[in-house]
């Protein structure tokens, strides 16, 4: 019997936040009569729908000319690094210094 009022309790305090997900901000009634359910084909007149008030505008007519894309600028290569000269043999510097 522990888990059934473990579960009614649960239930309890999960109902609200499950009740929280169903509608919100950003609705608005409008009048209607064209739906079908309520556009005065099995109601007795207008009925009201909810719509989102703030939806994006009809689109319209292009009004402007595209822009041209721009040119493509020139590919540049770059300059080949010029080659270091040649090292010289350090050997005579080290056996000098190597001397006692």
């Amino acid at each position: 019997m522990p888990s059934f009022k473990r579960f009614g309790l649960l239930t309890l305090t999960l109902l609200p936040l499950a009740l929280t997900a169903c509608g919100g901000e950003g609705w608005e009634m409008r009048k209607t009569t064209t739906t079908f359910p309520y556009g005065n084909q099995r109601t007795a007149g207008s009925g009201v729908e909810y719509v989102r008030a703030s939806m994006m505008p009809a689109k319209g007519p292009v009004l402007e000319a595209p822009k041209p894309a721009p040119a493509p600028e020139p590919i540049v290569t770059p300059a080949p690094e010029p080659t270091p000269a040649p090292v010289k043999p350090a050997d005579p510097v080290f056996n000098k210094l190597q001397k006692k």
